[in-house]
């Protein structure tokens, strides 16, 4: 997926809440849910009943110094999940 917000910025990891219903997922609620430049490949897991997100950093910028056998990328800080409920009157 290759979405540009209005400032440039690549948004490639997108949300989706819902419910199952016959082994398929409703869905119910979708988003962006990272809006830095570079953050993909996420993987979710559950730890003491939070949601914990882990995802790839790659090298778009060539910010990084090369070393022979060396990243090319890294792994973005753990980020814990919520959902923020938003209730009308």
């Amino acid at each position: 997926m290759k979405h540009r917000d209005c400032n440039g910025r690549y948004q490639m990891t997108r949300y989706y809440t819902g419910r199952l219903e016959k082994d398929r997922m409703v869905v119910q609620q979708e988003g962006w849910f990272d809006f830095g430049s570079n953050f993909y490949a996420v993987q979710t897991f559950e730890k003491d009943g939070k949601r914990i997100a882990v995802g790839w950093i790659s090298d778009f910028y060539n910010e990084y110094e090369p070393v022979e056998d060396g990243p090319v990328g890294s792994i973005a800080i753990p980020r814990l999940l919520s959902i923020k409920r938003v209730c009308s009157i």
